[in-house]
């Protein structure tokens, strides 16, 4: 049988790191590589 990787419980230390990463990402992306999108191709 084939199960789907994000299916599996995590351990609640991985639970809190997953939250931690989805919320501050996005912001951290944001600050470091947000004046690329003045590049041009």
């Amino acid at each position: 049988n084939v199960v789907h990787p994000l299916s599996k419980l995590l351990s609640p230390a991985a639970e809190a790191f997953r939250y931690f990463v989805l919320e501050h990402a996005e912001g951290y992306l944001s600050k470091t590589f947000g004046g690329m999108h003045d590049l041009k191709a």
